[in-house]
């Protein structure tokens, strides 16, 4: 009674599995859905939060050094956030069809951003994949468990999230069975080598 549980450790926060991921890309497939894709697949690209998704606009994308830079206000840190654009979110941009202005993935007509409704979509989207999950946040500790599963350092999780702390970076990574079964056989492999 003594003891507190370590901070952030929730066994309910998930991640999506790459078979998950797939069940999602095959939604946005859909005529209903295809509106979205390039909304999700820059947040699977990213782990943005959903804010900086939905607020995020053409002045802040940098093609010439192919970068996404978030000013200091429109981030939780308050501190400007400058995230690298891989060749597919290059291309994602580009056919979404590139502006000088205005917001990356209005709602309608008006140009105005998606503000709660984008979450209630992705609800729509992972209950229609069958999956039992909602939120976008969901994305992020998948961005973070993916980045560790592929060997990343905790610093590059950190900057790739954009946490000020290390120890919240933490909080996005979860062990997969693959890799427990990977450090059973390091284990193997020292005591019997």
């Amino acid at each position: 009674k003594k003891f507190k549980p370590l901070e952030g450790l929730k066994e309910n926060v998930k991640y999506l599995t790459k078979e998950e991921v797939e069940r999602i890309k095959a939604v946005l497939e859909e005529d209903d859905y295809k509106k979205f894709k390039n909304l999700v697949y820059v947040a699977l690209h990213t782990g943005f939060r959903v804010s900086n998704i939905n607020y995020m606009r053409w002045e802040w994308l940098d093609f010439v050094n192919k970068l996404i830079i978030i000013p200091g206000r429109y981030s939780k840190s308050k501190i400007p956030i400058e995230h690298p654009m891989n060749d597919e979110l290059y291309e994602i941009f580009t056919n979404i069809g590139i502006k000088k202005r205005g917001y990356v993935f209005p709602r309608d007509k008006t140009g105005k951003p998606y503000t709660n409704p984008s979450r209630d979509i992705i609800n729509k989207i992972y209950d229609k994949a069958g999956l039992d999950v909602n939120g976008f946040h969901i994305i992020r500790h998948t961005v973070g468990t993916t980045l560790a599963e592929n060997g990343a350092t905790n610093f590059e999780i950190q900057a790739f999230l954009h946490h000020e702390d290390f120890r919240t970076s933490r909080k996005y990574t979860h062990v997969k069975p693959k890799t427990l079964k990977n450090a059973a056989n390091i284990i193997s492999d020292f005591i019997n080598g």
